[in-house]
């Protein structure tokens, strides 16, 4: 389906479409409310980029980021196995994208892409254990430099207790 095939209700009659009854009935209206947020967005840009992009000092629309779907719960072989059917339905092909370690499939609009993927265990516990040394390497500088700051305190104290003629000597 595509944002052409959405029926419109007759202007002003406050009437819903079959369609929309059905996708309100299905999730209260939140697919309904996305597919009409991307129809106006098309429509908007459609009048709108030119002038607004020379407004923001840009020659064109930056290239749009893809709409993302993650696939959460169950096994990783059972996440891979949605996403697969979900290609498969789409005729598309899903694949492990070598940067970040997600098993996606993607669905391409013309520069727009609506991506279905999951995050395998091992890259969790990759990023877990990354996210830890990192937080780990933080709590160690932060008490190297409290450790630097007590000192010089501790060598300021001891010079002021002396006395003035000793403190400046």
């Amino acid at each position: 389906m595509t944002i052409t095939d959405i029926p419109a209700a007759p202007p002003g009659t406050g009437v819903r479409t079959d369609w929309e009854r059905e996708q309100y009935q299905a999730d209260h209206g939140a697919t309904a409310a996305l597919a009409l947020g991307f129809l106006l967005l098309a429509k908007y840009v459609k009048h709108h980029a030119a002038g607004d992009m020379a407004l923001l000092g840009r020659t064109h629309l930056p290239e749009p980021a893809p709409y993302k779907i993650a696939v959460f719960g169950g096994t990783d072989d059972e996440q891979k196995a949605r996403i697969d059917a979900w290609a498969k339905r789409h005729g598309v092909t899903a694949r492990t994208d070598r940067v970040s370690g997600h098993y996606e499939a993607a669905v391409p609009f013309g520069p727009v892409r609506l991506v279905a993927y999951m995050v395998p265990q091992r890259v969790m516990d990759d990023r877990v254990q990354a996210e830890n040394e990192r937080r780990e390497a933080i709590r160690a500088a932060a008490g190297e430099v409290l450790a630097g700051i007590r000192e010089r305190d501790e060598d300021t104290d001891a010079a002021s207790s002396r006395g003035p003629e000793v403190a400046a000597a």
